[in-house]
């Protein structure tokens, strides 16, 4: 689930972000992603995007921010707790309430049905 911010970022600072976020895409083997995420850059680069750096490429800010949460980019790298296990340690969450959010190159986001709580798993990806 991804997290709305009552703020708009700074254009300039957003572009440092997706050249970050597209240089992880690249060393992870993500090659769709950089694509669209190119598209999203070059809009963002021209001011073609809407309120709220909208491009209607299924972009925008709040997808990069979460992106960069997910392969723990700077200055995003410590938002979700990463753990081993697929149990949550919040709560004493009974079998079937953890779910997997989402899966990417090095990793998964699981959350907790019970209590809401989100955490990585990871695994190593090569260079």
């Amino acid at each position: 689930m991804l997290t709305v911010h009552a703020f708009s970022m700074d254009r300039a600072r957003l572009l440092e972000l997706v050249v970050a976020l597209g240089c992880e895409f690249s060393r992870r083997g993500m090659p769709d992603h950089c694509q669209r995420l190119r598209l999203y850059y070059l809009a963002l680069q021209h001011g073609l995007d809407a309120r709220r750096h909208r491009v209607e490429i299924h972009w925008d800010e709040e997808l990069v921010i979460e992106w960069m949460r997910l392969l723990q980019l700077p200055p995003y790298q410590d938002h979700y707790r990463v753990r081993r296990e697929t149990r949550c340690d919040r709560c004493e969450s009974r079998p079937g309430t953890v779910v997997t959010k989402g899966v990417f190159p090095g990793g998964a986001k699981l959350e907790c049905l019970q209590c809401g709580g989100e955490w990585l798993t990871l695994r190593p990806v090569g260079d």
